[in-house]
C-alpha cells in the first residue's frame, strides 16, 4: 500500500507540474478592452495599416467577446518571445477570411526582438467568412525561442483573429 501511495503521489506531482507549464501563450482579446496588450504584442512588433483590434463585429467574436482584425497589405502583429521547451506544443487560433486571393499568413520567426529571421510560413485559406479553428505544430521549434507573426496580405478584406494559444497539443481554437 505504501508503494502504491508513493507511486500515486509521484504521478500526481509530475502530471500537475507538466500541466502547469502546458500553456505558454494565450490571448482572447478580452471583452471590451481599450487597447491591445503591449506585453503579449509589443508595440515594436506591430506594423502596417491601422487595425481594428477592439471589435465585436467579426465572425470570430461572440457575445461580449472581442477579436483582432488585420486589414492592409503587410499589416501584422507579432507575439512576444515564446520559449518552446519541448516537442508536443501547438499554435491554435480561430480565424476568418473571406477572399479568393492574397491569403493571410502565419510566420514563425526567431532572432532578435520581434523575430528578425523567418523560419516558416503557413498560408491560410478562404473560410468564406466563417470562423474556423486552425492548428500549427510547433514541434520543429522545440528548445528554441520563437515569435509568431499574424500577417494580412491585402487591403481588400479583413483577416479576423481570435484566441491565439500556444500549449500542449490542444487541438484547435477555443469555441465561444
Amino acid at each position: 500500500i505504501q508503494i502504491v501511495t508513493k507511486y500515486i503521489l509521484v504521478t500526481t506531482f509530475l502530471c500537475s507540474s507538466l500541466l502547469s507549464n502546458a500553456q505558454l501563450f494565450i490571448d482572447d482579446f478580452g471583452t471590451g478592452f481599450a487597447s491591445i496588450s503591449t506585453i503579449k504584442w509589443p508595440s515594436a512588433c506591430r506594423g502596417g495599416g491601422a487595425s481594428s483590434f477592439n471589435t465585436s463585429l467579426g465572425p470570430c467574436a461572440g457575445a461580449s467577446d472581442y477579436e483582432y482584425g488585420l486589414s492592409g497589405f503587410g499589416a501584422y502583429i507579432t507575439t512576444q518571445a515564446i520559449a518552446i521547451p519541448a516537442s508536443g506544443y501547438d499554435l491554435t487560433f480561430n480565424y476568418s477570411y473571406n477572399n479568393t486571393f492574397s491569403f493571410p499568413t502565419i510566420e514563425i520567426r526567431s532572432g532578435a526582438s520581434c523575430g528578425t529571421s523567418l523560419l516558416n510560413t503557413t498560408t491560410l485559406t478562404n473560410t468564406s467568412g466563417t470562423c474556423t479553428p486552425q492548428t500549427i505544430s510547433l514541434n520543429a521549434y522545440a528548445g528554441q525561442t520563437i515569435y509568431i507573426r499574424f500577417k494580412s496580405n491585402t487591403s481588400s478584406q479583413t483577416f479576423y483573429l481570435d484566441d491565439p494559444t500556444v500549449d500542449l497539443s490542444s487541438g484547435g481554437g477555443r469555441s465561444e
